[in-house]
């Protein structure tokens, strides 16, 4: 028997396609579905390609084609109809899904028509048909306009990022705009005019009322306490030299924090057909000025990748020991923890990582 075949676009323009099928036909009818790109044959000669068919029949229900009975030949999806799909008489619908290494890269859509078997010569009763494609078309037509808010929305939010990273980085560029005014700038705002000199002599106040004191009795506590008087002079003299010696040891401390720079993050380079998956998180390592080793942004396995090491850290930027970390490795919408080590060879190796799967780093180690 001739087979029913229909072409699949993968970039969404494959034109309408429509079967003709008999109900409860003992016929086994074949089928073929060529996937195109753009409307010339697609190379699937690499990757692990499965597919799936849904089919929706006239009365609502679903009958679903796996993967297992669908054969590929080249870019040809060949597969034979189930009698339980054409049971119903009216419309059908087919949704095929086509996924390559486990991650889906198309759905195409196409109608048929199972027609009622004729026994005794009447009429094959009127079907509404269109129903189910009328709610197929406003699902695709709420999806998409639900896509393009979040688009929208996306844009918003990397908008405000950026001036929020704008703004931070002009505070980061001047400084001094945080600087307040001196008392002296302050006296001039008030209307005043002169030098510091005179702002400061300014700042004294009249001569405050002289009291008389009985000199006798000052001078006759003077001499019962004059020995007390002496030792307690002693000790604020001592406390006095002591405080300069440590306000002095806090200002070297503090000069010598001022002359350090904390080094810039380093790209390393991917190795093994590791990827970085974008260009706002690419992966980067640096150590800070206590000696330790962090690293940040997100890494990926390639397909056909060679190994699970995709950094080798340069000498300096090493543990002494396996440094571990878990991480999550994400992968067609899951998220399963696993190990990221560093080892003292400088090799970044995460345990039992899929081709597909991207990670998330966040190691930090003491570097010898």
């Amino acid at each position: 028997m001739k087979p029913f075949k229909t072409n699949l676009d993968i970039y969404g323009i494959t034109k309408s396609t429509y079967w003709d099928i008999v109900q409860g036909d003992t016929n086994a009818y074949p089928c073929e579905f060529t996937i195109l790109a753009k409307g010339k044959p697609y190379d699937m000669s690499t990757g692990v390609w499965t597919a799936t068919i849904t089919w929706v029949r006239a009365n609502k229900t679903t009958v679903l084609t796996g993967a297992e009975k669908i054969q590929l030949d080249g870019n040809v999806l060949k597969y034979t109809l189930e009698s339980n799909v054409y049971a119903v008489a009216g419309a059908l619908v087919a949704s095929v899904e086509l996924y390559k290494d486990g991650s889906r890269l198309t759905t195409c859509q196409f109608t048929a028509k199972v027609r009622e078997q004729l026994s005794d010569g009447t009429e094959i009763p009127a079907q509404d048909e269109y129903n189910i494609l009328i709610d197929l078309l406003e699902q695709v037509t709420e999806s998409a306009d639900q896509a393009s808010q979040a688009k929208e929305d996306a844009k918003t939010a990397v908008g405000e990022l950026n001036t929020m990273k704008g703004t931070l980085q002009g505070w980061l560029d001047d400084p001094a705009q945080f600087e307040g005014l001196s008392a002296y700038e302050i006296w001039l705002a008030q209307g005043n005019a002169g030098t510091e000199a005179e702002f400061i002599a300014s700042l004294k106040g009249d001569p405050g009322e002289v009291t008389q004191v009985e000199f006798d009795a000052l001078e006759g506590e003077f001499d019962e306490h004059k020995n007390d008087y002496a030792t307690e002079i002693g000790d604020v003299e001592t406390l006095t030299t002591a405080s300069k010696q440590v306000v002095g040891a806090i200002n070297d401390i503090n000069a010598g924090k001022a002359d350090k720079q904390q080094e810039a993050w380093i790209t390393p380079t991917l190795l093994n057909g590791w990827y970085a998956i974008r260009s706002w998180e690419i992966p980067q390592y640096m150590k800070d000025s206590l000696g330790f080793v962090h690293f940040r942004g997100v890494v990926a396995k390639g397909v056909g990748a060679t190994s699970n090491i995709s950094i080798i850290l340069p000498s300096g930027y090493r543990p002494d020991s396996d440094s571990s970390n878990t991480v999550m490795a994400i992968a067609k919408s899951s998220a399963v923890a696993k190990t990221a080590s560093v080892k003292p060879n400088g090799a970044l190796d995460i345990a039992g990582a899929a081709d597909g799967e991207w990670f998330t780093l966040h190691n930090i180690f003491k570097a010898v």
